[in-house]
């Protein structure tokens, strides 16, 4: 297995603020990269707690692509209404990149939740929620644990295939 790509993105996800670790297993096969801000140390024998098992395969479909450009129109959200952008309100001109959704530093926030009831589009849910899904902080510049900003990844992701299809090719 080439696992080269597979370290590079991962310390790229870490940036100077975060950590991000990939577990990928292919075959007999595995592999686990580790990318740490500085201070944070961490190897593939340190131990970790996965919360969910779709933050892995949401973390391992996050493309070079999508990791550094807009995310609005990986959402599809302009099919609906044409002048829509997925921005913190407070700094609307920063594009919300993928990269920043998969590593905690988008400015979204899960203060008020992030499930979004069975029916209900994620672009309607927001548009409800209003500015209460965001923090206090400019994207890209702080880490902020938040559920949503994978809630808004694997919507991106289930515009080119299922999630189930997602979790089965890539677990």
């Amino acid at each position: 297995m080439k696992t080269d790509h597979i370290d590079a993105l991962t310390r790229s996800l870490a940036g100077s603020f975060a950590f991000c670790g990939i577990a990928v297993a292919r075959g007999g096969e595995r592999h686990f990269s580790v990318g740490c801000a500085p201070g944070i140390v961490a190897d593939q024998d340190t131990m970790f707690r996965v919360a969910s098992v779709s933050k892995v395969v949401t973390g391992a479909m996050v493309s070079d692509k999508v990791k550094d450009e807009d995310i609005s129109p990986f959402l599809r959200f302009d099919q609906v209404d044409p002048k829509f952008l997925f921005r913190h309100p407070d700094w609307p001109d920063i594009p919300i990149t993928g990269g920043m959704l998969a590593s905690h530093s988008s400015g979204l926030s899960d203060v008020i939740g992030y499930s979004v009831p069975f029916g209900v589009s994620l672009q309607d849910w927001i548009a409800a929620k209003g500015p209460s899904i965001w923090s206090h902080h400019k994207p890209g510049t702080h880490f902020s644990y938040s559920n949503l900003g994978y809630v808004v990844l694997g919507t991106a992701l289930e515009q080119t295939e299922r999630f189930d299809h997602l979790a089965t090719r890539f677990l």
